[in-house]
């Protein structure tokens, strides 16, 4: 019984892994809907296989910093965003994404989680 799960899980994993880089990989880009920031220490990355991009456009009148919440759970900083910029950042699909005022230790504005086998976007307002 062991040996039939593994083979059922493997053949699984591989066909999840062929239709990202073909169907999946042809889908649409989607919005993602920001999660509440009272959340944010509840947050991290974990492992994942699946990688994704997502689209960071800050539509605020002033300069944010975007974070990766790490695998404990801890900002790190990655880029900033002026007024109206866009920037496509390769991620995970277990990788939460952060977005503050620029300056030090600013509370959240928004946290996105990328989408699972389709590209998406963040919209920063």
């Amino acid at each position: 019984m062991k040996i039939k799960l593994v083979t059922i899980s493997t053949i699984f994993i591989a066909l999840l892994l062929s239709f990202h880089g073909s169907v999946f990989a042809q889908s649409k880009t989607v919005v993602l809907e920001p999660q509440a920031c009272i959340f944010e220490k509840g947050f991290r990355s974990k492992s994942s296989l699946f990688s994704t991009n997502v689209q960071f456009i800050n539509s605020k009148p002033f300069r944010v910093k975007v974070y990766w919440i790490d695998f404990a759970g801890k900002r790190q900083h990655y880029f900033d965003l002026e007024p109206n910029q866009v920037r496509w950042q390769q991620t995970f699909t277990s990788h939460p994404w952060i977005i503050t005022e620029s300056g030090d230790n600013q509370p959240c504005l928004n946290i996105f989680l990328p989408p699972f086998l389709t590209d998406g976007v963040a919209i920063i307002n």
